[in-house]
């Protein structure tokens, strides 16, 4: 046996160590869901060139010929608290609770923007309905549209989900503490509908789904398994490699002892 071949024998328990520990992951992933239920919402409202608030547990989408002075367009105003998030967002969905629906129907997009936990604005003051007159960004809050989806008599009671992955992640990234949505009518103009903001109970309330995954190490039994391994292997190895040599034994039955023979003399 040649030098280099006896060397790349010994040195075999070696390397299938190092292929055991490259085939098993030093680390896995554990997926957290998080339900984030929202901190503010309400209904902006343009009408006559003011601005009203009002802030019920469900908000109204709406365009109407005339009410309060002129043209009425109402938008729904959702902003959630976005939570101390372990790991990377894989998943981010807007469920929405279709509430009702007053007259006509239409679509509905959805837009995106970087909330700050209110509704902003300046009231002047509370009408005796409960609505502030003022001035609200809000209004014309979103610079992402995020999808679209449709509200119609048969939709009332159901649920939207809408993939929000892209926006959250990017918002999370620049250090955005509250994630907003703007819900307006992109058709059919003489449509009043309603979506549930804050709910007494998570079933009827519009909430945000957030899937994080967070990398785990590996246990150290792994990596003792690894090593005990390729221990063993090298001590089998070791152990062929230095059989002793067994000394000759005595001749069995089938070896015949040697012939002597035998002088007489007369």
């Amino acid at each position: 046996m040649s030098p280099d071949f006896a060397a790349s024998r010994k040195s075999l328990p070696a390397l299938l160590a190092l292929l055991m520990l490259a085939v098993v992951p030093l680390s896995t992933s554990r997926a957290t869901v998080v339900t984030v239920t929202m901190v503010v919402d309400g209904t902006v409202q343009r009408a006559g060139g003011i601005d009203y608030f009002n802030d019920h547990r469900y908000n109204t989408v709406a365009n109407l010929l005339a009410c309060c002075g002129g043209p009425v367009e109402a938008r729904g105003v959702e902003e959630f608290s976005l939570p101390s998030l372990d790991g990377t967002v894989v998943s981010a969905q807007l469920s929405v609770a279709l509430f009702s629906l007053i007259s006509g129907g239409g679509t509905v997009d959805v837009w995106g923007y970087r909330g700050n936990g209110l509704i902003d604005g300046a009231p002047l003051a509370p009408a005796p309905t409960g609505i502030y007159a003022g001035s609200f960004p809000d209004f014309d809050a979103g610079d992402t549209l995020l999808g679209t989806f449709d509200f119609y008599a048969a939709d009332v009671g159901s649920r939207v989900e809408l993939d929000v992955t892209g926006f959250l992640t990017t918002l999370v990234a620049s250090g955005g503490s509250y994630a907003g949505f703007n819900f307006r009518l992109a058709a059919n103009p003489f449509s009043r509908l309603s979506i549930r903001g804050d709910a007494a109970t998570l079933a009827d309330a519009t909430y945000l789904r957030i899937t994080t995954l967070t990398p785990v190490p590996l246990p150290p039994a792994a990596l003792l398994f690894a090593s005990a391994l390729s221990l063993l292997l090298t001590r089998r190895r070791s152990g062929f490699s230095r059989a002793p040599q067994q000394p000759p034994g005595p001749p069995t039955a089938t070896q015949a002892p040697p012939h002597r023979h035998r002088e007489f003399t007369p």
